[in-house]
Formats: C-alpha cells, structure tokens, sequence
C-alpha cells in the first residue's frame, strides 16, 4: 500500500531489502552507476542518512561509508551524506559537557542541562 501511494502520488518509490546495510546499500548504488553508464540519467548517487551516536549503528554508518567510498572511486560518483536528525532533543553540540560523559541517571543529566539555562 505504502510502495503504491509513494508511486502514485510522489512519483518516488520503496525498497524493501535485508541484510547487512553497507552490502545492501552498495549493490542499490552499485546498480544505479552501472545504469548511468549505459545511458541512462544517474551522474551522482548521494546516500543520506541520520547521524547516530550509539556504537553499533555509528560502526555500521562508517562501514556504509567505505563501501560507498570504494565504489565512487570505481565507478564514478558515491557518496554518504550524514545529517543530524531530531532524535534527540539537544545536539551533542549544544551539551554542557562531552557525550562520552553523559551524566547518570537521566535526573542527573536534567538536573546539569537545566541549570545551563
């Protein structure tokens, strides 16, 4: 239903894949290079995506990167472009102190924010 509203009336569309997100991202981009050299209008693939800080998903946006870096460099242009998304209510940027040390419990980390006011 999603997949059919999104063509009918955006004219954009959705992809639904498993696995691991840098193997799956670089065969889509993979795929839309190799049609650009035979033709057709794709000069510039970007791929975008939230910032994220937890460790597992940060690993995964740079094992993302890589791939996408790899490939731009074969077959022309690829590229990760990361953004910070509203996940969250304070950017790191604006913290009265590093991410790495975040105060515990979240009580803690009210109490030292909201006297940054």
């Amino acid at each position: 239903a999603l997949q059919g509203a999104l063509r009918n009336h955006l004219g954009s569309d959705l992809l639904v894949a498993l696995g691991p997100p840098e193997e799956v991202l670089a065969a889509v981009v993979s795929e839309l290079l190799d049609q650009k050299s035979s033709g057709i209008a794709c000069s510039q693939v970007r791929v975008l995506c939230q910032k994220e800080v937890a460790f597992e998903e940060a690993a995964c946006e740079v094992a993302i990167a890589k791939s996408l870096d790899s490939l731009g460099h074969a077959k022309g242009c690829a590229s990760l472009e990361v953004v910070w998304g509203t996940q969250t209510l304070y950017s790191p940027d604006d913290l009265p102190f590093e991410v790495g040390r975040l105060p515990e419990p979240f009580t803690a980390f009210r109490n030292v924010v909201e006297s940054e006011k």
